[in-house]
């Protein structure tokens, strides 16, 4: 299953870190499943640890949200203050010090408010099982 198929009427409870792998339960109200989602991540920023109602998952290509160095090919923070305030509060700057060819994409979990941003390095590392 990809998270393409996944509905965004959901819930999402017990966000955990644990060896390397960030996990969830993710109820999908239109196909009454629920799902334990599994993503292997360096690292992950978290405002909370689940939500109710309406939950996005997303992946985006990172390097159209944060510069990279050309030299080094590493994420780097942009020169401009504004430019910086973006990357911190969609939680991006996890992001900085990582080659782009390593972690291209970012796995966003959005619901009220940011349930999970983690840098990862293909959609490989995103495991949907139904429970």
């Amino acid at each position: 299953m990809r998270i393409e198929e996944l509905s965004g009427d959901s819930s999402i409870t017990g966000l955990k870190y644990e060896e390397g792998k960030v996990s969830f339960l993710y109820e999908d109200y239109e196909s009454e499943k629920q799902y334990e989602i599994c993503i292997e991540t360096k690292s992950f920023k978290s405002e909370c640890a689940g939500e109710t109602g309406t939950v996005h998952l997303e992946l985006i290509k990172l390097s159209d949200f944060v510069p990279v160095d050309l030299k080094s090919k590493v994420y780097v923070m942009p020169a401009e203050f504004g430019a910086q305030m973006k990357i911190n509060r969609k939680g991006f700057n996890i992001a900085l010090g990582l080659k782009m060819d390593e972690y291209p994409i970012m796995f966003v979990v959005q619901g009220n408010q940011r349930i999970l941003v983690c840098p990862i390095r293909s959609e490989k590392e995103i495991n949907i099982n139904e429970v």
